[in-house]
């Protein structure tokens, strides 16, 4: 998921109660709430770089404890600054009352919270590294989802304008506990319903047969924006159907396009032993192989790689491309397209 959600669950996760129990619990969630993430500097190294490291190690269950316990030191050494010491409503900010067993707990639910939020998209996770290297994904929440926004958004709004009709009035000043448990109970319930939806368009899927084909598997990946639609792809012996299914209404097969797997050949067997090829071919687990031949130079193939969960070739999400050029590739390029919104 997008920062700001884990940024707001760890917030809610404070001001559920857990804020009560050491001073800068809300700093600590919301700091361990992103601490997986330290690995998209991996970005720097470029595109292959960043899909080997990417949601692997610092997003595996082991470094749980010890990502809790840096964030746990920083929120320690935050209270020397007395400028940082607001004592926030509903909390603790007692530095007496600091307790490192309780500081390094709830930093592991924040944690926590990051890995379970990560599971639910179609990119995946690899949480059992380094004894397990397999991604684990639910293909139910699209990476940035508005609805989980508006329920976090207005469960911080409520309490601010709450305290400023509390102060017009002389009322007593709301702690935010009450709509932190209501934002948190909303979400469990939003991704129940996404798993109920998934659920059945998997089993519709399932039971169709395309282009005279029974499906090797089917995949259901969520869409930005619609909770009701998501984008359906079925593996068959000579490719993938790819189209749009709404649970609640059923689907018709004769909808979908179908793209044709290129079969096995040198200039695939050229392209593959590029690095930016090596490292999304691990990372892919729905490739889709595409060769072109080439007018100019005579002779040349490109070769094109598709992951067919996040686009296709009429409208491209991760993919990689090479040249090949007399059995050698050239010009061999990894990519990210443009966000399906």
């Amino acid at each position: 998921m997008d920062n700001l959600t884990h940024s707001l669950t760890g917030l809610m996760l404070s001001r559920a109660g857990l804020n009560r129990l050491t001073p800068r619990a809300s700093l600590l969630l919301i700091l361990t709430g992103n601490a997986p993430d330290i690995d998209t500097v991996s970005w720097l190294g470029g595109t292959a770089r960043y899909l080997e490291i990417h949601r692997g190690y610092t997003h595996s269950w082991v470094m749980v404890p010890v990502l809790s316990l840096v964030a746990a030191v920083f929120a320690w050494w935050s209270m020397r600054w007395p400028k940082w010491a607001q004592r926030p409503v509903g909390g603790v900010e007692d530095r007496a009352a600091w307790s490192w067993w309780k500081a390094w707990l709830i930093g592991m639910i924040g944690v926590a919270s990051h890995l379970l939020l990560d599971w639910t998209n179609n990119y995946g996770i690899r949480w059992g590294l380094p004894f397990d290297s397999s991604w684990h994904r639910l293909d139910l929440l699209f990476v940035i989802d508005p609805w989980v926004w508006i329920v976090l958004l207005l469960a911080v709004a409520g309490p601010f304008l709450s305290r400023l009709v509390s102060g017009e009035i002389g009322a007593g000043k709301t702690t935010g506990f009450g709509a932190a448990w209501f934002a948190l109970i909303v979400l469990s319930i939003y991704i129940g319903g996404r798993f109920l939806l998934h659920g059945q368009a998997i089993q519709l899927l399932s039971e169709r047969v395309y282009d005279e084909q029974t499906p090797r598997r089917v995949a259901a990946f969520p869409e930005f924006g619609n909770p009701f639609r998501w984008r359906a792809v079925a593996e068959l012996g000579n490719g993938y159907w790819v189209s749009q299914i709404r649970p609640l209404e059923g689907f018709d097969p004769a909808e979908g396009r179908l793209y044709y797997q290129a079969p096995a050949q040198p200039a695939i067997t050229a392209a593959s032993e590029t690095s930016d090829f090596r490292s999304f071919v691990k990372f892919n687990q729905f490739p889709l192989w595409h060769v072109i031949p080439l007018t100019d130079p005579d002779g040349a193939m490109r070769v094109e790689l598709y992951d067919m969960r996040f686009g296709d070739p009429s409208s491209p999400g991760f993919v990689a491309t090479a040249t090949i050029e007399g059995g050698r590739p050239e010009n061999e390029s990894l990519r990210f397209g443009a966000p399906k919104l």
